[in-house]
């Protein structure tokens, strides 16, 4: 399972979870808990936006040099690579997944699925 992967499952594991309880809240929950679970999903939403501006789009390349560059791990976040070409920092070396995605994962580091290598 690669860490988008992970993450992903988390959002989707937070969205039934809010879903479901926001289908029982209609006779029993208070607006404070019907906020919180809302606000959840909204959360959800943005974490799978996030995902997607933060995932390098190898549709442009071949099968072949999609898979090379996926084996030696030579590919980047579009929306980082772009900050640090634009600032000319030295950020250090591009990465996928990048140390945004990388961050927003490690609040399920507690969970068996979740692998130290994605500590940011």
């Amino acid at each position: 399972m690669t860490m988008t992967e992970f993450y992903a499952a988390r959002l989707d594991d937070t969205e039934l979870l809010a879903r479901a309880y926001l289908k029982r809240a209609d006779d029993r929950g208070t607006d404070r808990e019907t906020w919180a679970y809302k606000l959840l999903l909204r959360e959800v939403e943005a974490g799978r936006k996030i995902i997607a501006l933060h995932t390098p789009d190898m549709t442009k390349y071949s099968p072949e040099t999609h898979a090379r560059l996926t084996k030696h791990g030579i590919y980047s976040c579009p929306v980082c690579a772009t900050v640090r070409t634009e600032h000319k920092e030295d950020w250090g070396a591009d990465r996928f997944p990048c140390l945004t995605l990388c961050s927003l994962a490690a609040s399920w580091s507690d969970h068996p699925d979740y692998d130290e290598a994605w500590l940011p």
